[in-house]
């Protein structure tokens, strides 16, 4: 069969270059409505201004000075730059890019499990909306496209897994969320293993090892140069920070998702169990570990949803291919003398990232026409007020601030010279006992008044129609500063003592009798 190359894009790069038109055209609101991503850039633009990787707190008076471990430092600082050259619809696109190449990588490495269709079937109906419960411009983005891009060169298992360490070294300065480079590397060992156990001989266990030896040495190099970046290993330890009860109970992305909310997380799991009782006799080790996993990290925390559904992707192609092989019918390809079409696997990406380069440019000269279209498809957090950034220009009216969890972001992020915040979306860094009581004082917890006292807080920024603002306000002692829709100050106005003046003694009244 005669055979012709062309410069067209496999279904791996189509698929990824139609993702990257669809997420810049749908999905811009949605990927800015977490406002971890302000304090992000502003993190970024303060390293790049000092030249150097920030290690403690620089804008609090609960925590000022602290140690934080910036784990997305180099995340940040890319962040910073995009955002300074093409302000936040660059910045976006930019992550989209990131998140179509993620969808290429995981076709590819699902089509060369089953085939092209699906390969399309699970992506589309299983890692995309699952995906979007999670789908923000931050750092985790890096995460989802080296994660696949591991998974990738493990399933091939050749040469190329040499690249590991060096991928590993550089996921250590993006995210913190390196460990799951690691936990993958550690299932597909295991599940070696386990596949071909080799028993009590200690003849076996040579022959083993010797075709171990590659991933075990890469797996161990990867240990080792996750450690190369500038907190060493104490960057793993934000993974169990916040996932303490406290953080996992308030804070949305890490509580247990909402079944109700996320119905199809529903079907996507009865999807996983009918998947696995058709081939569980095929399924190799690797994947009766990793799925599970992948299922438990999912009922904990919404934003590992969509890490399950994104990287149980391969699993998912290969169960339904057994699926498939095992109905009455089978599908024939209709054989032609006509010459066959060898499509490039590296030209959808290539034109994804070109077409990025072009809109990114668009955001950097901003005429009239693109700023009217991206005001609309990327627009900042609706809950913020304008308007109390004016107010705030003019000076803040106390010295200790209680702020709202994500203004803290917001003033982060706008203000050249934010007041000292009581707390921002850095929850890590924080510690359970300022987010204790935190809580304390947003629930209205009955130790409220003691919380406020603790901190001296003179001053307050909450959402115009929080409890908050009504208990404080009927208590008589904070007076309104300003008030929007949005947003309301409060200032802390102690009680002044009203003493009643001394009543002079009365003088005797004498008769003038002479």
């Amino acid at each position: 069969m005669k055979t012709r190359r062309t410069l067209l894009p496999d279904p791996a790069g189509f698929y990824g270059l139609t993702a990257f038109l669809m997420l810049v055209r749908f999905v811009g609101p949605k990927a800015l409505q977490d406002g971890d991503t302000l304090w992000h850039i502003r993190v970024g633009q303060i390293m790049l201004e000092q030249r150097q990787i920030l290690r403690e707190d620089l804008f609090s008076h609960t925590a000022g000075g602290q140690p934080w471990v910036a784990h997305e430092w180099l995340s940040e600082v890319i962040m910073a730059a995009l955002y300074n050259l093409g302000g936040l619809p660059g910045l976006t696109m930019a992550f989209f890019l990131v998140t179509a190449l993620t969808f290429t990588l995981l076709f590819q490495t699902a089509r060369r499990l089953s085939n092209d269709w699906i390969a399309f079937i699970v992506i589309s109906l299983s890692a995309v909306p699952m995906a979007t419960t999670h789908l923000f411009a931050r750092p985790h983005l890096f995460t989802w496209l080296l994660a696949a891009l591991t998974l990738s060169l493990l399933v091939a298992n050749d040469r190329r897994l040499w690249l590991l360490p060096l991928l590993t070294m550089l996921w250590a300065n993006l995210h913190g969320g390196v460990l799951l480079g690691l936990l993958l590397q550690g299932a597909f060992l295991a599940g070696s293993l386990l596949d071909h156990w080799p028993g009590r001989s200690r003849a076996d266990w040579k022959d083993w090892l010797q075709t171990a030896r590659r991933p075990l040495l890469v797996c161990v190099l990867s240990f080792l140069a996750l450690g190369l970046n500038p907190f060493g290993y104490a960057l793993l330890w934000f993974n169990f920070q916040v996932n303490t009860e406290i953080f996992a109970n308030a804070i949305g992305e890490w509580k247990s998702p909402d079944f109700n909310t996320l119905w199809y997380m529903r079907i996507w799991v009865v999807w996983v169990f009918v998947l696995a009782a058709w081939s569980v006799r095929k399924t190799s080790w690797t994947w009766r570990l990793l799925v599970p996993l992948f299922i438990y990290m999912a009922m904990g925390h919404v934003r590992h949803v969509s890490i399950a559904a994104l990287f149980t992707v391969p699993w998912m192609a290969l169960a339904l291919r057994d699926l498939v092989d095992q109905l009455p019918f089978t599908f024939t390809r209709r054989n032609s003398n006509q010459p066959q079409l060898i499509l490039s696997p590296g030209v959808g990406p290539a034109i994804t990232a070109v077409l990025f380069v072009l809109l990114f440019g668009l955001s950097m000269i901003n005429p009239p026409f693109w700023k009217t279209w991206t005001d609309a498809r990327f627009p900042m957090p609706e809950e913020y007020s304008a308007g109390v950034i004016e107010f705030l220009e003019q000076g803040a009216p106390g010295q200790k601030l209680l702020n709202e969890y994500s203004w803290g972001d917001y003033l982060i992020f706008t203000l050249d010279e934010p007041p000292p915040l009581f707390i921002d979306g850095r929850a890590d860094m924080y510690g359970e006992e300022i987010f204790k009581d935190y809580l304390t004082v947003a629930q209205l917890g009955v130790d409220l008044p003691l919380v406020l006292e603790k901190y001296a807080i003179d001053w307050v920024l909450f959402p115009a129609q929080h409890p908050l603002v009504r208990h404080l306000q009927m208590t008589g002692n904070w007076r309104d500063v300003y008030t929007d829709d949005k947003a309301t100050i409060l200032v802390f106005e102690p009680e002044v003592s009203q003493e009643t003046p001394e009543t002079p003694p009365r003088r005797e009244e004498t008769s003038a009798l002479n």
